[in-house]
Formats: C-alpha cells, structure tokens, sequence
C-alpha cells in the first residue's frame, strides 16, 4: 500500500524525516521492543514532508459545499455524521485513509481505541481496535497533533 494518511494527501517519497519518540508513561525506552520499535517508528512517520511540498490551491467552493452537506447530514442524520465527515475529508484532502477513533476501556480493563469512522483504504477496519499504547492513535493523542504516517504494518503488525 501507498501512504497510509489521516487526513493528508500524497505527499513526496523521498523526504527525510527525523522524529524522537518518547517511551510510553512508567515504561523505559531502554528495553530492546521499546528501542525497536521507536526505531520502526522513525521510518513510518513522514509528518515533516508536508513542508517540502507545494501548497494546493484552495478551493473555496468546494470547501463551502462540504460545510453545506455536513450541516445538512447533521440535521437529517447525526448519528452517522462521523463517518460523512470523514468521507468529505477524504475527497477534499485527496488522502489515501482518514479515520476517527475514539478511546475507550475495554473489557478487560485495557485502553483502547475504537475506529468508528473510517474512509478510503482502511475502511474495512470500521469497529476495530488497537491498543492505546500501541497504536498510531495513542502516538497522534501523546503528540498531541496529527501525524503523517506510512507503511504502517512496519511498526504495527496488525496493519
């Protein structure tokens, strides 16, 4: 798969991206899985060839008609607003997956995060979960901003 995006279009194959990534709370980057797979993640995370590309052009019609149609789902059916915004997101940012996950304790009393939106080629893990502390989520949530992310599956198995 191409570049996996959470609300970002196509961006520049060669890049360079430095990233330092923090341990997870109470745990030390000094154990060899917490060394590899910071170091798995350093390859995944593209978020600084945003830079590097030419801006798009705005396309403020199109950008006022997807207002116009979220506003119109949310009063014809608000319950599955979430997953309109994210197909708009996908047309409008041109991206390759937009998602919206939600945080949530599992049954067994684990964080976790729900997908309960999902647009574009992820689309088949709407319901899904992944760990809180090992998942591209908890990094974005940690971060405290969006991520530019591919290949997944390099630092995510599961992917």
């Amino acid at each position: 798969m191409g570049t996996s995006i959470s609300g970002f279009n196509e961006v520049p194959k060669d890049a360079t991206v430095v990233l330092s990534v923090p341990g997870q709370k109470g745990q030390s980057m000094n154990s060899e899985p917490q060394r590899t797979r910071a170091m798995e993640f350093e390859h995944i995370v593209i978020t600084p060839q945003l830079l590097q590309r030419p801006s798009r052009h705005i396309d403020a019609e199109k950008e006022n008609d997807a207002f116009r149609e979220l506003a119109q789902h949310l009063a014809d059916d608000p319950d599955k607003l979430l997953q309109k915004l994210v197909e708009i997101a996908l047309d409008l940012c041109e991206a390759d997956t937009v998602g919206v996950s939600v945080e949530e304790i599992d049954d067994n009393g684990a964080r976790i995060f729900r997908w309960v939106a999902m647009a574009g080629a992820l689309k088949h893990l709407i319901g899904g979960t992944t760990p809180r502390d090992f998942s591209p989520c908890g990094v974005c949530v940690d971060q405290n901003q969006p991520l530019l992310m591919e290949r997944l599956d390099r630092a995510y198995p599961y992917f």
